[in-house]
């Protein structure tokens, strides 16, 4: 059985996962985004996390479009709009 390293997808490499599987659990997530069980859950189940769907009441992400989609979001900082409609840098420096 062999295993990939995060640094594959671009994550840091700081996780290894089953290469046999196209899907991460819940607990992969904690790990690659550095975030607690509970807000992955409510991420979830917001539908705020791409690539997931609920099996059996098993949830799984698409390895590929979560990777995918952290890759764009990585390298297209999205502007903010402000509340008169002019839009702003994400830190608001403008």
């Amino acid at each position: 059985m062999g295993v990939i390293v995060c640094e594959d997808l671009g994550l840091g490499g700081h996780m290894a996962f089953n290469p046999e599987t196209p899907y991460l659990t819940p607990n992969d997530l904690t790990e690659i985004l550095r975030a607690s069980l509970k807000w992955i859950y409510q991420r979830l189940n917001a539908g705020e996390i791409p690539g997931s769907f609920k099996i059996g009441g098993v949830w799984l992400i698409d390895r590929e479009v979560f990777a995918q989609t952290l890759k764009q979001k990585a390298q297209k900082p999205q502007p903010r709009i402000s509340k008169t409609g002019e839009k702003k840098s994400r830190h608001d420096l403008d």
